[in-house]
């Protein structure tokens, strides 16, 4: 049984009578000392800026020393040693739980900085890759000189030599490597290419040396090649991921390795089974088919230029502008970024299917059918894209959740909020690259270039406006209007030279249907499950004829 007449330990009493004892035997301040017990209490330096370097040492300075010993070695004369005993054993039940909570504390406090530096890497990693990548689509078109589009639009007119067109092309690219090594100094000047101009150089010639290969081998026809080009690449890129970045740890450089062995590889692939050193000679050399290769693939290259410019600004807007809080910055630039990922599925989509359209167009240029093969190709090809992008937003929540560790990440869990205007108008850029296709087809390139140039500066206006009133979804907004306006030009300037009929009221439909199946899947209202799959299904009932009946005429051909 429990004694009752068991009273609290009064601690207070207990010091106040060491007190007196001490007073009364006379010792002396320093028999008592407790100067042996290190102090840090002046080791703290701390900054307002961030330092990297500080961070690794204060992760490695807590995980070794993380764990709180209430037990430091007790030293000094025996007076003090036993005084420092007693002292020890009266506060030992008050002292030891606290000791206990802080070294759980420490513990924590360690993971937590090892995870904000694992946060932070991962991040400059991502960012700096993707501005090499950003850098590098940016040169490849300038010191390619645009070429390998000319390339597949010359290479299959039965009317030029295929081994001109090559060796011309090869020619111009050499010339433009010469630059890209003259001038190669000056990309130490931009701040993340630091240790990464070697790379980024080899990185673009083989690209451009890629290029130029696999456009050649479409235009002479060996499509099974091409298709085997491709898996390969997609393989080998894979598997230098793995090594390089995975295996070695060797981050953005691992990635830049990655990148320039793949397209090597398959460069090499297919000059070596296609037989490509056969169109190259110096004497094929024709001073007028470059130069007539040059008048149609040099307007290309703003055109590409601003494409770049209108996918990528809208990040730097977001970043660096004002707006509402929490809706700009650098955290809400990393959540549009994010965003995209989703959007980019339509795009692919589409680029499978330009690939086998562009040669079609190009094909068909002299044909007297042309005009009404041109209607049921887009009116398939809208119709097809209208669905997937359809069934993109309704199940944009689950694939956001796929796609984004939230857990890990949770400022990224309300990325899709801006997924569905996004899909919209990547697939308006997708319709855009449909008419360009006439463009190339007709030798109309410099109508590329201008329609491009006002999307931008549509883009890059509104993005002033916008993202100040409503931060991403602002951005968003204005990545859709800019596609839509250049949309809405092309759709007139592009059937100038190709007259195709177009169904407007049904673009229109479509485009509606898709922004209030967005709206839903953002909002969440009542039966808002229900009301997607009926949307859902609508949009593909409208547009599923006009799928077979097109694929079914173009068995027939």
């Amino acid at each position: 049984m429990e004694n009752q007449n068991t009273s609290p330990i009064n601690v207070s009493e207990i010091m106040d009578g060491i007190r007196e004892e001490i007073k009364e035997k006379g010792y002396s301040s320093d028999m008592l000392s407790f100067a042996d017990v290190p102090s840090d209490s002046d080791s703290g330096d701390f900054s307002e800026r961030f330092d990297a370097d500080m961070l690794h040492g204060n992760i490695q300075y807590v995980n070794a020393n993380h764990r709180v010993d209430p037990y430091r070695p007790i030293s000094g004369n025996p007076v003090a040693v036993f005084f420092k005993k007693v002292i020890r054993k009266l506060v030992s039940f008050y002292v030891e739980p606290y000791a206990a909570e802080q070294s759980s504390l420490n513990a924590n406090i360690a993971q937590a900085q090892t995870q904000i530096e694992l946060y932070i890497q991962e991040s400059r990693m991502h960012s700096t890759k993707e501005l090499l990548e950003q850098t590098a689509n940016f040169l490849i078109p300038i010191i390619t000189f645009s070429i390998a589009d000319a390339v597949i639009r010359y290479g299959i007119d039965k009317n030029f030599d295929n081994r001109k067109i090559f060796t011309s092309a090869c020619v111009t690219e050499a010339f433009g490597i010469g630059v890209l090594l003259l001038l190669s100094p000056l990309l130490n000047f931009l701040p993340y290419t630091e240790g990464y101009v070697v790379l980024l150089v080899i990185y673009c010639i083989t690209s451009g040396f890629r290029q130029i290969a696999s456009q050649f081998v479409r235009a002479r026809g060996l499509v099974r090649l091409f298709a085997m080009d491709g898996i390969l690449a997609t393989l080998t890129l894979f598997i230098f991921n793995v090594t390089f970045i995975a295996g070695f740890h060797l981050g953005v450089t691992g990635f830049l390795i990655s990148v320039i062995l793949s397209d090597l590889l398959s460069g090499l692939f297919l000059w070596g089974v296609a037989g490509l050193h056969r169109f190259f000679r110096l004497r094929y050399m024709d001073k007028k088919i470059l130069r007539m290769m040059l008048q149609f693939s040099i307007p290309l290259i703003p055109s590409a230029l601003l494409w770049l410019v209108t996918g990528f600004s809208d990040r730097l807007f977001v970043r660096y502008m004002s707006g509402p809080a929490g809706l700009v910055g650098e955290t809400a630039a990393g959540i549009y970024g994010v965003s995209t990922k989703i959007p980019n599925l339509i795009s692919t989509i589409s680029t499978i299917f330009f690939q086998a359209w562009n040669m079609s167009a190009i094909e068909e240029n002299d044909s007297k059918d042309r005009s009404r093969f041109y209607h049921r190709v887009f009116d398939a090809y809208q119709s097809f894209m209208f669905i997937a992008s359809a069934g993109l937003i309704v199940f944009v929540r689950i694939l956001s959740n796929i796609l984004i560790d939230s857990n890990t990440y949770p400022e990224y869990a309300t990325a899709f909020t801006y997924t569905p205007v996004l899909i919209v108008g990547v697939l308006m850029m997708c319709f855009n690259q449909f008419l360009s296709s006439v463009y190339s087809a007709t030798q109309h390139t410099t109508h590329s270039f201008w329609t491009s140039l006002v999307a931008a500066v549509v883009n890059i206006v509104l993005n002033i406006i916008l993202i100040h009133i409503w931060g991403i979804m602002g951005a968003a907004i204005a990545t859709f209007a800019s596609y839509f306006v250049c949309y809405c030009i092309r759709i007139v300037d592009a059937r100038k030279y190709v007259p195709f009929p177009v169904n407007h009221a049904k673009f229109a439909a479509n485009t509606a249907a898709l922004f209030l199946l967005g709206i839903v899947v953002v909002e969440a209202p009542p039966m808002w499950i229900l009301i997607l799959t009926v949307g859902f299904i609508f949009m593909v009932l409208y547009n599923f004829s006009a799928v077979t009946q097109t694929l079914a005429r173009l068995k027939r051909r």
